[in-house]
């Protein structure tokens, strides 16, 4: 199996995942690149530094050959995927070989390692420097002895400046004195222009106030006449609506005694149309009395007569009784 084809990469690539850092060294050891993807474009220093394998990163670092801002198949560098996981650990190790912070990334803790990182790669830095420069001291002294030197020179240089500077401001001034000197003469000269203008401006001023005194006291008395007028039509508004709800009251009343008069309308007719009907009865029954009352004086002339006959042949029996006297038997 070649180092650098298919199977050794996929083989580096499931170390990694798995988590073997023995297994990992050994294929690097023997020339697995370390920069490699598989098919999917995914680099094994940021699948390591996703799953926070911090050994594994460290054994890539340390054999070296990488491309620290090469991003696989998802646009992602090994220092993204740490940062997303917030493996802190993995991204001090990939800030200090050399990794840059993509912008927008970040998670708690990060700014303190990347202030972490700058401080010792800040110090490294120094340790070095202190290591390559030779001593100087010597050097030095007899360049402090060239800077005094200097600095006298410089000094001196600067008082002459200066005083330069003082003489030419001195006649600027004198010359700015003058000016403002002629100035203050034209000035006299115009005041008492000046003093008529102010005085001609404060009766200007006085009439205006008067005028403006004279409107606000017109518009009080209009603003207050705008108040009446609006409690007037807040009150005339009161009046309508009682008068309005008076006269649906009326209006609710008449109706009440239009339904009440209908009613008693069709009362009335319902009586008339029954004291018609009884009328008709009354007079049929007046008919009828009337035809019983001619007979009931045919039948009482007819008793009557027959009372009458009655009275007869009792009379007429006791006169025969009494004229026949006793019966014998």
């Amino acid at each position: 199996m070649r180092p650098d084809g298919k199977k050794a990469i996929a083989a580096l690539v499931l170390a990694v995942e798995n988590n073997q850092p023995g297994s990992v060294s050994a294929m690097l050891d023997n020339g697995v690149p370390t920069g490699a993807s598989d098919e999917s474009r995914r680099f094994p220093l940021s699948i390591a530094s996703n799953k926070g394998c911090i050994e594994i990163v460290r054994i890539f670092l340390q054999h070296g050959g990488l491309e620290l801002e090469e991003r696989d198949g998802d646009g992602k560098t090994a220092l993204t995927c740490a940062v997303q996981q917030k493996h802190l650990p993995i991204c001090k190790l990939l800030l200090s070989a050399g990794a840059k912070l993509p912008s927008g990334e970040s998670c708690p803790g990060l700014s303190a390692v990347v202030q972490e990182v700058q401080i010792e790669r800040l110090t490294q830095e120094l340790k070095e420097a202190a290591q390559s420069t030779p001593d100087v001291t010597n050097e030095l002294l007899e360049a402090d002895g060239e800077v005094w030197k200097s600095m006298n020179e410089h000094c001196r240089l600067l008082r002459l400046r200066e005083e330069r500077k003082a003489g030419i401001a001195c006649e600027s001034h004198e010359a700015e004195l003058r000016t403002e000197s002629a100035e203050l003469r034209r000035s006299r000269t115009s005041e008492e222009a000046l003093a008529s203008d102010l005085a001609d401006l404060r009766i200007t001023v006085q009439t205006v106030e008067t005028a403006y005194a004279l409107a606000r006291q017109q518009l009080d008395a209009a603003e207050l006449a705008a108040q009446l007028a609006v409690q007037e039509e807040a009150q005339a508004d009161s009046e309508y609506k009682a008068m309005s709800a008076e006269i649906a009251k009326i209006n609710a009343a008449k109706d009440e005694q239009e339904r009440q008069y209908a009613q008693k309308v069709k009362e009335r007719d319902d009586a008339l149309s029954l004291a018609s009907e009884l009328t008709q009865e009354a007079n049929a029954a007046r008919s009828e009395n009337k035809e019983l009352s001619e007979e009931l004086k045919t039948e009482a002339a007819a008793f009557r007569g027959w009372q009458r006959d009655q009275e007869m042949v009792a009379e007429l029996t006791r006169k025969a009784s009494s004229l026949l006297g006793p019966q014998r038997v």
